[in-house]
């Protein structure tokens, strides 16, 4: 009996030992090659006016372009590309554009080449094309969607709901100049904090200067302290990025 039980772990050994080792599939995580690309609204450092210079405005993909310049980017790498935009044909990964007109549908078309899978990817030439559209809007008060009052918390405090009421569209209505960006209890509860002229908002987000009372010069007076901020509206739930925390909320009214 004994030797029989001996027999039977000898054979199971042998089988497991005879199984054939399972090779890796060498096309997992392949892709087929994709000309999908984004349009991000952009804000270059050097066309910020003088004073305290604005964080870079955070890239959102849009349609909607309230600014002046936007940004065209593939999402994939390839050999090589071949953007056309009206009568333009540009071969870089990403690039930027501006002067686009207002009200008018503007297409823009990617196309992208890669290198032939023929074992994961039997008969693709390793071309595709894809095709977008955006417009350009004007940046009056209406068309400013981050404006609104948003009930949320912070990062350091999430037990406690704040509710921020942001009004990015100042008496002259405009995009970057002197128009007044003010956030209601952004550092307090009642406090009104105002950004520096020298800010940047966009159809989705915005990036500015945000002084507060602290701080003492070298006559002894309250100088101010300019706090940067970036803000990023995906649905009705914004995303407030400042030095040391974050602010998350949820848009309660227009």
């Amino acid at each position: 009996m004994r030797s029989r039980i001996c027999l039977v772990l000898i054979i199971i050994f042998l089988l497991n030992g005879c199984k054939k080792k399972e090779e890796p599939n060498p096309c997992t995580g392949k892709q087929r090659v994709s000309a999908a690309f984004n349009m991000y609204e952009f804000s270059p450092i050097e066309h910020t006016p003088s004073g305290p210079i604005p964080p870079a405005l955070p890239l959102i993909d849009t349609d909607t372009l309230l600014r002046y310049e936007m940004m065209f980017e593939a999402k994939q790498e390839g050999l090589s590309y071949e953007w056309t935009l009206g009568t333009e044909t540009i071969t870089e990964k990403s690039f930027v554009r501006e002067g686009f007109p207002y009200n008018t549908p503007i297409t823009v078309t990617l196309k992208v080449r890669g290198i032939p899978d023929e074992k994961c990817f039997p008969g693709d030439d390793a071309i595709d094309v894809q095709t977008r559209t955006f417009v350009r809007i004007r940046g009056t008060c209406e068309n400013i969607k981050i404006t609104g009052a948003y009930k949320g918390t912070y990062s350091d405090a999430p037990k406690d709901t704040v509710t921020l009421d942001i009004n990015a569209c100042g008496p002259k209505a405009c995009i970057s100049c002197d128009s007044t960006f003010i956030i209601m209890n952004l550092f307090s509860k009642g406090c009104k904090a105002e950004a520096n002229p020298s800010y940047y908002v966009g159809f989705k987000q915005f990036s500015a200067q945000f002084a507060t009372p602290n701080g003492i010069d070298g006559r002894n007076e309250c100088v101010p302290k300019f706090t940067p901020i970036t803000g990023l509206l995906d649905g009705n739930k914004i995303t407030l990025t400042l030095p040391d925390k974050k602010f998350t909320g949820i848009k309660i009214q227009k």
